[in-house]
């Protein structure tokens, strides 16, 4: 199995942004933790996209279709950014 460094990269970058992610709200006094926030749940091909306020939802749905705009590209064999 060869290893992709797109791929590499790509989870190296995800997992850098989580610690930081982490540490920030570790960091956050009680007064700036806030909760809310949105989920998308695949279930197959089809989202469903739970909670949070109007913006978050917008911004889950966006990242619905993306994730949904990949996979048909990935399903026809297109290569989206060329790995």
């Amino acid at each position: 199995m060869e290893l992709s460094s797109g791929f590499l990269a790509v989870g190296l970058a995800m997992t850098v942004i989580g610690i930081v992610m982490v540490y920030m709200s570790l960091r956050a006094g009680p007064s700036e933790a806030q909760s809310g926030g949105a989920a998308v749940l695949f279930i197959g091909p089809i989202p469903i996209i739970m909670s949070g306020g109007r913006k978050w939802v917008l911004v889950a749905f966006a990242a619905a279709a993306i994730i949904i705009l990949v996979m048909i590209a990935q399903s026809a064999g297109l290569s989206l950014v060329g790995w």
